[in-house]
């Protein structure tokens, strides 16, 4: 019996553990060369040079990691969240006693921290079930959440700013209800360097500040008033920094105007149930536990007001994601941005978890099962070994064409090589202009007159907002009065459209088909010189990271017929 409990604790969660690290390497689809690129570059900085300005870094290597930095104050700045290069250090300092130039090899380092944060993450969920379910129940129920949530499909295809994120969520609520059960002494300070640590990883991690706080405020005042007063010190000085180093009080990637104008119904909808980006849809099993409710977790008794972590942080966290004009997070995988919130999920998750399968709950058992069985599929399978679920979003342009996003027919997690080339097929049918008297195309730069970003593989995007474009007619051509847009649009847009200073229409993106027609009187065409198309954009907005210019419209061809 012994030797048995001992293998039960010590031997499976090892082979747990080796699973996930086993995962992680084993995958196939990475996205190295996005957003996650270049943590090495502030990393290096601060560890050789004491800067968070890269200026001592060679511009040959900033190059290279072009996209991932910005130039402001006539210093360069490393854009994206100082979180993650910091925790870097260590494996960067390591690197250089081993002789390993990290830049040579980004996504060597990239995968090593991947590793390593998806083990601590999955031990940390195993801890925090301890302290309420047996030990079986603990290993069953972090390994479903690690394989079947976007922990293993976005964690384990590259280092996005979300990995230590959510380890470091984790763990300030795993000491905060740890020291509640064992009924010992709040590690306040901590726990507040915990919270701090996160939202430097990631911004919208705020949120779970204010909810733990709330939480340990209800069990012991004193220690959330230390806990509040800890971290606002860490805070007041990460403000102080970023005046005497940016000039403002946050870098641009914290400030909350990164919110701006999004269309928060549509994204609302689509982060919780798009076919491509809802949480509800890759991973059902969530949902599907509440069925298990009446067997869930009896000792949950023992931490009152839970519901600020499981059920309060995760849909604020959900409301603010839905406000971002860039919702779907780009070139990802299923619910990337609502990763951040999973150690709240996961709290929810073991709430409801069964510790009984018993014949009584055998149809809610089920339920769970299968859905499980289809989580893990999709996020373990489909993210990390299918190369089309990745490919998917490129071809088309997911960014152009984000309507995709609720595209049933052609869902992300479903894809594959028979289906990707009848997307294509269909896309290319359902864009297609037969005819045209008179055509632009957004590669020819002769007919972009203002207003235009330089052209990019599918599209060209407008930047500012106000956007013109000039194309000539044949002399002599004869206009049936239609002009046909193929273009897409960033977040849902108003558009007014005007030929040679005329009014011809006006429209809101999100409620037009593609490619949009519209009807004029072949009067205002001018047929023997140049006609002038004119786009005004009043919403047009800056996006996350990829641009630093407003952007309302993505063009890729103009034709008259």
């Amino acid at each position: 019996m012994e030797k048995s409990t001992l293998l039960t604790r010590s031997l499976y969660p090892g082979m747990l553990l080796l699973m996930v690290a086993a995962v992680v390497l084993a995958a196939q689809v990475r996205y190295f060369g996005s957003d996650p690129r270049g943590t090495s570059l502030l990393a290096v900085s601060l560890l050789e040079h004491g800067s968070f300005h890269l200026d001592a870094i060679d511009r040959q290597t900033i190059e290279r990691f072009g996209g991932v930095t910005r130039e402001k104050n006539g210093h360069t700045d490393y854009y994206f969240p100082v979180g993650t290069p910091i925790v870097s250090i260590p494996v960067v300092a390591v690197a250089n006693i081993l002789g390993v130039d990290v830049f040579d090899h980004d996504e060597a380092f990239q995968l090593v921290l991947m590793v390593i944060a998806a083990v601590l993450t999955t031990w940390l969920m195993y801890c925090l079930a301890r302290l309420f379910v047996g030990t079986a129940s603990a290993l069953g129920i972090a390994a479903v959440f690690w394989l079947g949530t976007a922990l293993s499909s976005t964690g384990a295809t590259a280092l996005w700013s979300h990995n230590f994120a959510v380890l470091f969520g984790l763990l300030a609520i795993y000491l905060t209800i740890s020291a509640l059960t064992r009924q010992v002494e709040q590690p306040w300070f901590r726990v507040a360097l915990c919270l701090f640590l996160a939202y430097l990883c990631r911004p919208t991690m705020a949120l779970l500040a204010p909810c733990l706080l709330m939480f340990l405020g209800s069990h012991d005042w004193r220690a959330a008033f230390k806990t509040a007063g800890a971290l606002a010190v860490l805070v007041i000085g990460f403000s102080g920094y970023s005046y005497v180093q940016l000039g403002q009080p946050l870098p641009d990637y914290y400030l909350p105007g990164r919110l701006g104008a999004g269309e928060f119904p549509r994204a609302l909808w689509g982060n919780l149930v798009s076919p491509s980006r809802g949480i509800l849809v890759f991973s059902p099993f969530i949902l599907l536990a509440w069925c298990c409710y009446k067997s869930g977790a009896g000792r949950f008794s023992a931490v009152k007001n839970w519901y600020w972590l499981g059920i309060v942080w995760p849909l604020l966290h959900l409301i603010f994601i839905s406000r971002f004009p860039h919702w779907w997070g780009g070139f990802s995988y299923g619910p990337r941005l609502m990763m951040d919130a999973l150690p709240g999920l996961f709290l929810l998750s073991l709430r409801v978890w069964p510790e009984r399968w018993s014949s009584p709950n055998r149809f809610a058992s089920g339920l769970l099962v299968a859905g499980v069985a289809f989580s893990i599929y999709v996020n373990a399978w489909q993210g990390l070994f299918n190369s089309y679920s990745a490919r998917w979003n490129g071809e088309p342009h997911i960014d152009s064409f984000s309507f995709y996003l609720f595209d049933w027919k052609y869902p992300q997690f479903l894809h594959n090589e028979t289906r990707h080339l009848a997307r294509l097929a269909d896309h290319q049918r359902r864009f297609s202009v037969s005819n045209p008297l008179a055509e632009i195309d957004y590669r020819d730069s002769g007919h972009l007159v203002s207003g235009w970003a330089p052209a990019e593989a599918l599209h060209r995007w407008s930047v500012g907002d106000h956007s013109m474009v000039v194309f000539m007619l044949p002399a002599g051509a004869k206009c049936q009065g239609v002009m046909v847009i193929d273009a897409s649009y960033f977040g849902n847009q108003r558009v007014t459209v005007k030929l040679n200073g005329n009014l011809i229409d006006r429209y809101a993106s999100g409620d037009i088909s593609h490619p949009y027609k519209i009807r004029f009187d072949p009067g205002l065409v001018a047929g023997d010189r140049a006609n002038r198309i004119e786009f005004e954009l009043p919403d047009a907005a800056v996006p996350t990271g990829w641009m630093e210019q407003p952007v309302a419209l993505a063009l890729r061809k103009i034709s008259i017929q």
